[in-house]
């Protein structure tokens, strides 16, 4: 009988005889590896994503301006002066005037800031209510020519000249805004 048993044993495929220890290791292995290759999706895809730009910055806070987040009147003459003399002092740039744009009303002129270098921003109202701002800062890149974009749901022309980047942003018309920012650039 030993003999038969000795046969019945080896007739059994070696994949379908039961272990004598149990297989704890692949059971480990396969969710840590699907863990792992997520960690490591999500740091590759946040180390790939680009740092927004000063553009894309500015466009994602004029998103969130309507008609009535501006004065219906505009600023104070004098308070407007004060903040063209900053812009002197913080930008090196000397606009002693608030620049004219075809079709729209002035309404106030900031210093505000991105990654702690100056913004300035004029912002205007079109006839028809809807907001704009002209932008200015420091930047590194070389001179350009106006280009034109949509980002965050908003026109967009911008160009650089002497180390300083200038934005028309506003309404939902690139060819507008264009044409707009092309007069500016030689009157800044």
């Amino acid at each position: 009988m030993t003999d038969a048993l000795a046969l019945d044993a080896s007739a059994i495929p070696p994949h379908l005889q039961a272990s004598a220890a149990p297989k704890i290791l692949p059971r480990i292995m396969v969710p840590t590896v699907i863990a792992a290759s997520f960690v490591l999706g999500m740091i590759v895809t946040t180390a790939l994503q680009p740092t927004p730009d000063w553009i894309d910055q500015v466009a994602s806070y004029r998103a969130l301006y309507a008609t009535q987040a501006l004065p219906s009147a505009p600023q104070n003459a004098d308070v407007t002066a004060a903040v063209l003399a900053q812009v002197e002092q913080v930008l090196g740039a000397g606009i002693r005037t608030v620049p004219t744009i075809e079709g729209m009303a002035f309404s106030r002129v900031q210093v505000l800031a991105i990654e702690r270098e100056p913004l300035i921003q004029f912002a205007y109202l079109r006839q028809e209510g809807t907001p704009f701002a002209q932008c200015i800062t420091r930047v590194s890149d070389v001179d350009r020519a106006v280009n034109s974009t949509t980002t965050h749901n908003l026109a967009a022309a911008s160009w650089v000249e002497g180390r300083l980047g200038f934005l028309l942003i506003g309404g939902a018309q690139p060819a507008q805004v264009t044409r707009l920012e092309q007069g500016l650039a030689g009157v800044i």
